[in-house]
């Protein structure tokens, strides 16, 4: 865990780029609410209207306080929606694919479920599980970063209101204290380990401002995955190999992860 003075970490070329475009994507989403505001269509329901509807008249910054959902927030959700529903849910799934690969055992398990029950979310036990330990080894996102909203003092340390905390949830997702064999990809541990994992398992962040988009993305990765895996055996293009990650903003592999999809035989 760290903590960052506000406004401390501008001078890091990559971090003022990233701040840059954060900016460049306010002021857009701001044009558009603001449009949206001028054009009310009570017919419309999709997620933007729904994100208005909860911030009420509080559309602008000057009426920060007078709705349950604030501007900030309502900028906030309308960015999340925008910027971390794709990449984030692309990477896990190619993360996915390359550990079935690396694992055929756990994929034929997997397809041998979805050819007797069908394309059933609910019941997709084995594919749900390999969606949660993929996140696990490799999520998206390895820290989330808050901001005190009031001085407190945490195991010793004062901070003050302002203060930026980074949370690395990563550390705890391979932490030999809270994970029996915790570099070891096994699905069925979500099955098996009973322990309550809410804080040692974070991918979409915990409490009141985890995503907004958790659910959905849940059921998007479980559904894509398993119609690929209804369809086709996931190889390696060659030998099995490791992957070499980095981190900037999203987890990636630097190396390129080159699988071969090789159509099923038609039962």
């Amino acid at each position: 865990m760290m903590f960052v003075p506000k406004g401390s970490l501008s001078f890091i070329p990559f971090v003022n780029r990233y701040l840059s475009d954060v900016e460049y994507f306010k002021n857009e989403i701001q044009r558009i609410i603001d449009h949206r505001a001028r054009n009310k269509d009570s017919s419309s329901k999709d997620i933007l209207s729904l994100l208005l509807d909860g911030a009420g008249n509080n559309l602008t910054q000057e009426k920060e306080d007078l709705a349950p959902l604030s501007h900030s927030e309502l900028i906030s959700n309308c960015f999340i929606m925008i910027v971390a529903g794709h990449e984030t849910t692309a990477r896990t799934l190619a993360f996915a694919l390359y550990l079935l690969a690396k694992h055929p055992d756990i994929q034929r398990t997997a397809q041998d479920q979805i050819d007797t029950i069908g394309l059933n979310y609910d019941s997709l036990t084995h594919v749900t599980n390999i969606i949660k330990e993929t996140l696990r080894l490799y999520p998206a996102a390895v820290a989330i970063l808050r901001m005190t909203t009031q001085d407190i003092e945490f195991k010793g340390t004062k901070l003050n209101k302002g203060v930026y905390v980074l949370y690395m949830w990563y550390l705890a997702h391979i932490d030999d204290k809270y994970w029996d064999r915790a570099l070891e990809f096994i699905p069925d541990r979500w099955t098996t380990d009973k322990r309550n994992h809410e804080f040692h398992y974070s991918p979409f962040g915990v409490g009141k401002r985890s995503c907004i988009g958790k659910k959905f993305s849940e059921i998007e990765m479980v559904v894509v995955l398993s119609m690929i895996l209804k369809r086709y055996n996931i190889k390696f293009e060659k030998e099995p190999y490791d992957l070499d990650l980095m981190v900037n903003i999203t987890l990636r592999s630097k190396n390129p992860i080159h699988l071969v999809f090789e159509r099923r035989d038609e039962e």
